[in-house]
């Protein structure tokens, strides 16, 4: 495992293993999930919410069963703070929606027992610590600037509603989305070597408290799965094993370290010798589902601000039903797809433009690696596009004969007529594409689009059968003119 200099630590709220990881709701994290890794086996450690961040940050759940306020239950123990500064190394926690630094208080979106640092007396009771270290969210992206105002340990809560704890997973995850680039393209992230892991405090009390956990960097294996049974104790040691920090109790110092995301993983046990068993008695391999194989045959259509994408299902499942897609743009973008789709249209693209695509296959397990990217398209205004066809047709109308090659649609003296069109249609796959007659001031006028002389002379019959036919009805009118 490399000794990172940054750690960023992001704690959602509330919600299942399956509530997230192969979720149409979570797009942006299930992404995430295909180019970093994730630990299926991931718990946390009680109910309600702040005892389980007291044993992410502390060790321990120091006895604590409630929501209490800090005022309330404070704790007076070690914490990782304690340990992050002795070892000469920086640390903030960014709380969103917080009023002012170490608020005790509930406040609007704000809830102090998401904020556990404000529950440790050597904290809560320390003015310059509380000002320096435990502070409103808005000051994460200042500090962002260069590498040395980065803290080494970056703790991130967001709010009531943007942590999924009030609000839908998809709210969660449009706020990842919107918020997470700005540490992945910071001097701390690009020019040193650090680490983000995004968890969640528990689960909705559906399940058995497994909830997930993502495990996101360069220096993770790309879209490894960890099986391994881990919990809040384990990321909380994860982080004192590298750092080489002194454990704070005996959960975190018993706890396994998630080092296999890292490519270090522990030596099998050697196999103690015993009588081969005969084939009879051999037990029946159990197959264990996993990620899905990745989607083929991605292409791409360009339309007016969008793109039509469209890709062939994995030919593996993983043993797991497909549960949805993911499709992303090369400009960040996301779509979620249901498990039936084969194609998805992307919207709020910019004209102009060019845009590949990958496509992520999701079921229960998590998400498969991204596709091979589609076709380069560039979104255009429909009278730019070109057809799919390809050979840069333009997808415009056939210049009318009258017009004299010109196109009737654009040409002003095709266009300048005062009567109304009583005719007209459209052969597809025909010489002929369309035909009319207008009234020009009491003389009709024909108007074509033949593309041979078959078609004209079919225009021309149809055109005087129509006269034939008006002057027709118009004579008794004038012989009964004559005899008044």
């Amino acid at each position: 495992m490399p000794t990172f200099q940054h750690v960023f630590i992001v704690v959602e709220e509330n919600r299942s293993y399956s509530e997230i990881i192969g979720s149409t709701a979570a797009p942006y994290i299930n992404s995430l999930v295909s180019q970093n890794g994730v630990a299926t086996n991931y718990f946390a450690v009680t109910h309600p919410s702040l005892p389980n961040y007291l044993a992410l940050t502390g060790g321990s759940t120091f006895g604590i069963s409630t929501d209490c306020a800090p005022t309330s239950c404070p704790v007076n123990a070690a914490n990782i703070a304690d340990r992050v500064e002795a070892s000469g190394r920086t640390w903030k926690a960014y709380e969103e929606s917080m009023p002012s630094a170490c608020y005790l208080s509930d406040s609007g979106e704000y809830a102090p027992k998401h904020n556990p640092f404000v529950y440790y007396t050597d904290i809560q009771g320390s003015a310059s610590r509380c000002q320096s270290h435990d502070v409103p969210y808005s000051q994460l992206a200042s500090d962002l600037a260069s590498d040395s105002t980065t803290p080494n340990y970056v703790f991130i809560t967001p709010n009531l509603c943007h942590d999924m704890h009030d609000c839908s997973v998809s709210t969660g995850d449009t706020w990842l989305q919107d918020n997470l680039p700005s540490i992945f393209t910071s001097p701390a992230w690009t020019t040193q070597t650090s680490l983000m892991l995004i968890t969640w405090d528990e689960d909705d009390g559906s399940a058995s408290n497994r909830v997930a956990t993502l495990v996101i960097g360069p220096s993770v294996i790309a879209g490894h799965v960890s099986s391994t049974i881990y919990n809040h104790y384990s990321l909380l040691k994860t982080l004192e094993q590298d750092w080489s920090l002194t454990a704070l109790t005996t959960n975190d110092s018993k706890a396994a370290a998630m080092s296999d995301f890292f490519g270090a993983s522990s030596p099998s046990p050697s196999p103690s010798p015993s009588s081969s068993p005969s084939p009879s008695s051999s037990p029946s391999p159990i197959a264990t589902a996993t990620v899905p194989w990745s989607p083929t045959g991605v292409t791409a259509v360009a339309g007016n601000h969008s793109a039509t994408v469209a890709w062939s299902a994995p030919t593996s499942t993983g043993g797991s039903p497909i549960t949805g897609y993911v499709v992303v743009a090369s400009s960040s973008a996301t779509m979620s797809a249901g498990a039936t789709q084969t194609s998805a249209k992307v919207n709020h693209l910019k004209n102009g433009v060019s845009y590949t695509f990958t496509v992520t296959a999701l079921n229960a397990v998590g998400a498969s690696s991204p596709s091979a990217p589609s076709n380069a398209v560039v979104p255009q205004p429909p009278n730019n596009r070109t057809s799919a066809a390809g050979a840069g047709t333009s997808a415009q109308s056939t210049p009318s004969v009258n017009s004299g090659g010109r196109d009737a649609t654009t040409d002003p003296s095709a266009t300048q007529s005062t009567g109304k069109v009583i005719g007209a249609s459209s052969v597809p796959d025909r010489a002929l594409t369309s035909f009319g007659l207008t009234a020009d001031n009491g003389i009709r006028r024909l108007q074509s689009n033949p593309a041979g002389s078959a078609g004209a002379g079919l225009v021309i019959l149809c055109a005087l059968a129509l006269l034939v036919l008006s002057r027709g009805t118009s004579v008794p009118r004038r012989r009964r003119r004559q005899r008044r």
